[in-house]
């Protein structure tokens, strides 16, 4: 939704620690794979050059606080998408908190806010499938 707004570089900046995200918990869930995947449509971003991918993330192209807040939110939907917050996805989120700069009200919110989304979409899909035939 709000991810229209990253340049070029900052798109495969985000693909790149959502994938760390994924992974962080050494369990990949389906559930997290098709957040990747639709991740990957939305940013326009399709694959990662494994050499430029295995440098690690590079957080500075997020230069703007608009940026940081928008690449966290999506980062909190990614860890929340199993209803699992596991303590490595917290490790990812707090460092790239640290680097972007963040406060811990900021942090705090951005989970908050992760925290709601979870549960709307799950709102969203009971619904759908109470409606299905």
């Amino acid at each position: 939704m709000f991810l229209r707004h990253f340049d070029d570089e900052q798109r495969k900046q985000l693909l790149i620690v959502a994938f760390q995200m994924m992974v962080a918990d050494g369990i990949v869930r389906d559930s997290e794979k098709d957040v990747l995947e639709a991740l990957k449509q939305e940013l326009h971003v399709y694959q990662v050059d494994r050499e430029e991918a295995s440098l690690g993330v590079r957080l500075d192209v997020f230069d703007d606080h608009r940026s940081r807040i928008a690449a966290m939110l999506k980062l909190i939907s990614i860890a929340l998408v199993d209803q699992d917050y596991h303590e490595r996805e917290l490790k990812v989120m707090v460092r790239c908190g640290r680097e972007f700069g963040l406060s811990i009200d900021e942090m705090k919110a951005i989970t908050d806010w992760g925290r709601k989304h979870y549960q709307l979409v799950k709102e969203a899909e009971d619904l759908i499938a109470a409606t299905s035939p």
